[in-house]
């Protein structure tokens, strides 16, 4: 099978599933941030910073198109990808940010390691996990895949480090 064949055959596959999809994410993921954490503001944080994540994910993806392939279904990838990685990630920082608020006692003792945290090697090697296996697709030599795995390690790229930087930020200037 042909490239154009391959991307024509993708494209009609997939073309009505992400549009569906990327009308129903966005809202889908407010409403659902909302009823657990009952407010606008506190919901809207993890969208914000996956919202920042995917624009930040295109333009990078635009840059790098002039030196890796593209095809037009690379920012629907991003979008889905960046919105599920980057809210993901703000709430593990979110849920950490909440316990040092409130002051959670330490579950561990100095003479023992403390108890693994988000921002550890361990716990975020799912992320590079992702790339890595996003990365496969560049074996298939096609563009259409080879478009899809680049949005994909950069958008994951972009909210592993937007999450540690970027969401304090937002924290800082809502206050308590």
């Amino acid at each position: 099978m042909g490239t154009a064949s391959t991307a024509k055959g993708l494209g009609e596959t997939l073309g009505e599933g992400f549009e569906r999809a990327e009308l129903i994410s966005l809202p889908l993921t407010l409403l659902i941030l909302l009823v657990v954490f009952g407010a606008i503001i506190a919901a809207g944080v993890p969208v914000l910073l996956a919202l920042s994540c995917v624009g930040a994910a295109i333009g990078l993806s635009a840059l790098a198109s002039h030196v890796l392939p593209e095809t037009g279904a690379v920012s629907n990838i991003i979008l889905l990808m960046g919105m599920s990685v980057g809210v993901d990630y703000s709430l593990f920082h979110l849920k950490q940010e909440r316990e040092e608020r409130h002051g959670a006692p330490r579950a561990w003792a100095p003479s023992r390691p403390p108890p693994r945290s988000p921002d550890t090697p361990s716990s975020s090697s799912w992320p590079a996990s992702t790339s890595i296996s996003m990365a496969g697709l560049y074996l298939a030599r096609e563009a259409t895949f080879a478009s899809r795995a680049t949005g994909s390690i950069i958008v994951v790229a972009v909210a592993v480090l937007a999450s540690p930087t970027t969401l304090p930020v937002f924290l800082a200037k809502l206050g308590r």
